[in-house]
């Protein structure tokens, strides 16, 4: 299991779209993000359900530290 060097909290290694190395929050969120469709009659239907692994830079206390210099704020 990997863990992060700032925080130390366990983490799991991802490919984002652009090929870069993404970390991810171990455990699995419970939060879902839903989509939905406008169906008969103008009503919204749920098409699809997911759940998934939250990026590690939003729960990690030390993110700024691995933060390139040119997108840290000033």
């Amino acid at each position: 299991m990997a863990t992060c060097k700032g925080c130390g909290a366990p983490i799991l290694w991802a490919k984002s779209p652009n090929g870069k190395a993404m970390p991810l929050d171990e455990a699995e969120t419970t939060i879902a993000e839903v989509a939905l469709e406008s169906g008969f009659n103008d009503k919204l239907h749920v098409t699809w359900i997911v759940r998934g692994h939250v990026p590690h830079h939003i729960t990690c206390p030390k993110a700024d530290q691995f933060r390139h210099s040119s997108r840290k704020e000033k």
